[in-house]
């Protein structure tokens, strides 16, 4: 009795009981004593059949895990053994940990979906130094060449055109004026388009 009163001490144990080898109420830690006939079909059963049993069920609300247990001495059963343990503290820790994953997947998307947007708007900006004039932000030479080699991939419907400006003397006007002077003029022209 000691050994099984030192287990009901424990937080999580709510009903200890030991049932001896002719089935009868020898130890119940609650009030009221329970009776045989007090026991689910499942768990008549478990005690009959000499086999552990474990499973979870509602008491008053609760999430209980029941354990049936024989208990054999020397191959000869002196009886069974029937804890009923809280999972309160267990649905606790299962939630916070559910919480605790789910903020840190929150974060790791979170941290994804800034790098993506990170990678795409630095790709953007390669792709503007490759192929866009830094001076008026049209298309550029390699932009063409990249067009010409890959073929067309718009819609035949839709009208495309082609402009090749060629501006003279634009050296000199660099040597007469400097480069701020040609870059302002070709700046100019290239609005007027």
């Amino acid at each position: 009795h000691v050994f099984l009163s030192s287990m009901k001490d424990d937080t999580e144990v709510l009903e200890v009981s030991f049932l001896n080898h002719g089935n009868a109420i020898q130890y119940c830690s609650h009030d009221p004593v329970f009776s045989l006939e007090d026991l689910s079909q499942e768990e008549a059963e478990a005690v009959k059949s000499n086999q552990p049993y474990y499973f979870v069920k509602k008491v008053d609300d609760k999430d209980v895990f029941e354990a049936i247990l024989p208990i054999f001495v020397d191959d000869q059963k002196v009886g069974t053994l029937i804890t009923t343990y809280s999972l309160d503290n267990t649905n606790h820790l299962i939630k916070t940990i559910s919480l605790i994953t789910l903020g840190l997947l929150l974060l790791v998307f979170t941290i994804y979906f800034i790098m993506m947007s990170m990678i795409i708007s630095k790709n953007k900006k390669i792709s503007d130094l490759a192929y866009k004039d830094n001076l008026t932000g049209y298309l550029n030479k390699n932009y063409l060449i990249d067009f010409i080699e890959s073929g067309p991939q718009q819609k035949p419907s839709k009208n495309n055109a082609l402009l090749i400006i060629h501006l003279d003397n634009l050296n000199l006007v660099k040597l007469i004026y400097g480069h701020k002077a040609l870059d302002q003029l070709i700046l100019e022209k290239s609005q007027n388009l």
